[in-house]
Order: structure tokens, then C-alpha cells, then sequence
């Protein structure tokens, strides 16, 4: 699982009993919106707690130390600041921290991390990770110094923009989220995480656009929980049938308790005996 999905899974997703019979609230921390909580009633915190899903997570927030680093120059053309020799005591501290994130040691590989971009400032990718560490720390705000930092050397990075992104969005600060994915599409338009992180900063501003439909009919495909929220948007927007559509869809690929809570939501909106998948009231 990418590390920004076990995030958005904090959004979207609780550990609430499935015997709850209102529908969920898939807007969670954004808005109180039209929808009652339910099923899904997200949380927004921080802390080991918020990123319970880490274990299953990949490399996504990481970016690797470019093939020209730390071993020779480019054969031609002109040198950026971005591609000066990082010195090697620097690349082997920014592996110490890789190394520590992999094991979900966040705290030491921000550690080494903050070794690396303090003997090689211009370390773009020693940058990016170190606020991915802070990130999944839980430290939103500390890791959006090091996302622009990172930026501001290497303004080509489509994964930077997105963690950028990201941080914004949960530290509810939807129109700068929406503006830094944006970013990234303009570098690369079919970017999952960036196509979600835009229809989730729409749907937190409650501009229920076809944008925002768009955006999470994109991201779902690799991202299904994404479906969640496309359902509350379609609702927004007065689609009810395109959302329940777009529920039983979910539901293919859905499993274990989310399955049931879903199944829930999906018989309040069909107006059908909800007993059997919700429980006794």
C-alpha cells in the first residue's frame, strides 16, 4: 500500500462497529456537509497512531539519489545546482535514513535525514525524504519546509508537489493542497496520488465539481477507496443514481469490515431493509 493511501485511509476510513445506521459522512474532517456520520466518520490526527496501516506501505514518499550522484559529473551540458557531487558522507548518512524508513523507524531516518541536508544543502532528494519522515511522524507542518525546499532545487519532482500536497491537505489547508496538486498534473497528468489529492481538496472545499468527479474516477482504479468519496461527491452533486452506481462498484473489490459498512451505506441509499448488513439499531 502506497504511503499516501494509508493516509487518505485515515480520512476516509474509522474502526467504528458496523452497526451504525446512519450514512456515512464521506467529507469527514472537511465539512459537516448534507450527510450524517456513520460507518465512515474519519479522523484527522497525528502520531504512530494516525499511520496504523505503515507496515503494509511502500516507497512512494522516498525518491532515490539520482545515477550522476556521488560518482561523476554529466558528460555535457551545463551543471545545475541540483546536480553538484553530493559529498559521500552525505550519501551515506541519506541511505542510513532510507534504510531507517523502510524498517518504519521514521524517527531515526529523520535523523539521518537532517545529517545529510546539513552537510549538503543542496541535497533535493535528502529534502523530500526528510519531510516524508517528518510527514509520517506525524509532524504536517514541520515536513512543509522541506518539501519547498526541495522544490525550490529540483521543481521537476512530480512526487514532491504531491507530498507537498498532501501535507496541506491534513493540515486542512484545501486551496494551497489544491493548488501544489495541480502542480504536479501539469508535470504529470495521469499522476494517481496527484489526481486524488485533487479530488480530495475539491471535495474538502465542497466544490462538488466534474473536475472532482473526474479526478477520483481516475485515482479509484488504483486507489479504491477513493470510491468512498467519488459516492459523497456524485451525492453533492444530486447524482444519486450515478452514486450508487459508483457504491456497488466499491463493493467489487471491497473486503472485510469495510465490505459490511459499505453494504450499509449502500441499503440507506436504496431505501432497503438495512438489518441484515448494519445490525439491530
Amino acid at each position: 500500500m502506497k504511503p499516501f493511501l494509508c493516509l487518505l485511509l485515515m480520512v476516509l476510513v474509522s474502526c467504528l462497529p458496523a452497526r451504525a445506521q446512519k450514512p456515512p459522512n464521506p467529507f469527514g474532517p472537511y465539512t459537516s456537509g448534507s450527510f450524517q456520520s456513520g460507518p465512515y466518520p474519519p479522523r484527522m490526527t497525528s502520531g504512530p497512531d494516525a499511520f496504523r496501516f505503515h507496515e503494509r506501505m511502500n516507497l512512494f514518499f522516498l525518491t532515490e539519489v539520482e545515477p550522476r550522484v556521488g560518482s561523476s559529473l554529466p558528460v555535457s551540458g551545463t551543471v545545475s545546482a541540483s546536480e553538484l557531487l553530493i559529498p559521500t558522507k552525505a550519501i551515506k548518512e541519506f541511505k542510513r535514513g532510507r534504510k531507517a524508513y523502510l524498517a518504519n523507524d521514521f524517527k531515526s531516518s529523520a535523523e539521518h535525514f537532517e545529517k545529510a541536508v546539513q552537510m549538503c544543502a543542496d541535497f533535493a532528494e535528502a529534502h523530500n525524504n526528510l519531510g516524508s519522515s517528518y510527514l509520517m511522524e506525524g509532524s504536517s507542518e514541520k515536513s512543509l519546509s522541506e518539501f519547498e525546499k526541495a522544490i525550490a532545487l529540483d521543481p521537476k519532482r512530480t512526487e514532491t508537489y504531491s507530498n507537498l500536497s498532501l501535507a496541506l491537505l491534513l493540515l486542512k489547508r484545501y486551496p494551497d493542497s489544491e493548488a501544489e496538486a495541480r502542480q504536479a498534473l501539469q508535470i504529470d497528468p495521469r499522476n494517481v496520488m496527484s489526481l486524488s489529492l485533487l479530488g480530495h481538496a475539491l471535495a474538502a472545499q465542497q466544490r462538488y465539481t466534474q473536475e472532482a468527479v473526474d479526478s477520483l474516477r481516475q485515482s479509484r482504479k488504483d486507489i479504491p477507496e477513493d470510491g468512498l468519496l467519488l459516492v459523497g461527491v456524485l451525492l453533492g452533486r444530486g447524482e444519486h443514481v450515478q452514486a450508487v452506481a459508483e457504491l456497488r462498484e466499491y463493493l467489487r473489490v471491497a473486503d472485510g469490515p469495510q465490505k459490511q459498512k459499505a453494504q450499509c451505506w449502500l441499503a440507506q441509499l436504496t431505501q432497503t431493509d438495512s438489518s441484515r448488513v448494519c445490525g439491530a439499531s
